[in-house]
């Protein structure tokens, strides 16, 4: 009787080891062709979600999406190292919207904030700079409450407030 009952928790064993191993090559192969998304932020209690300084990662959503490599500034904002204090001979503009304006989706060059940038310079004689301060999920309430906890500390001598009519300008919706 002994004989059969250990064999039949043997094959229990290797059955269950079995189970098991197919299991990990699944869970390693779908990690391999869809990787999680990099999250890159954490919730604000005043403005919503904010980018966590200093992050980096590859970043594609939907998961099939070419991936993107994302770099946060020292600043929580995707975008260059930038100082609160301007140059004189520069004129600075300070953008405000959400996901769309953040555009993690492509290459920072790519986002309309840089090609903003890239575009004015050496139309006058004055340096453009313009400081990306968008971020997901921030309605215009939120990034009103941005620019007057942090983002009149970059002197913008221009806010514009990127704003999707899909969804930000919702009154009254539940």
């Amino acid at each position: 009787m002994k004989p059969i009952l250990t064999g039949y928790l043997a094959k229990l064993g290797l059955f269950c080891l079995g189970v098991m191993l197919g299991w990990l090559v699944l869970e390693a192969t779908s990690r391999w062709l869809y990787p999680t998304p990099h999250g890159f932020y954490h919730k604000d209690p005043r403005y919503n979600l904010v980018f966590i300084p200093n992050d980096e990662g590859w970043y594609s959503m939907p998961p099939d999406a070419p991936r993107v490599w994302v770099k946060i500034n020292s600043q929580g904002l995707r975008d260059t190292e930038h100082t609160y204090t301007k140059d004189p001979n520069t004129y600075r503009i300070l953008v405000l919207g959400d996901s769309m304006a953040a555009a993690l989706e492509v290459p920072l060059e790519d986002s309309f904030p840089k090609v903003l940038e890239t575009m004015s310079n050496g139309i006058g004689d004055r340096k453009v700079e313009v400081i990306n301060a968008s971020a997901a999920g921030r309605s215009p309430s939120e990034e009103l409450r941005f620019y007057e906890c942090e983002g009149y500390r970059y002197n913008p001598d221009l806010v514009l407030l990127a704003f999707f009519v899909g969804n930000d300008l919702r009154i009254g919706v539940d």
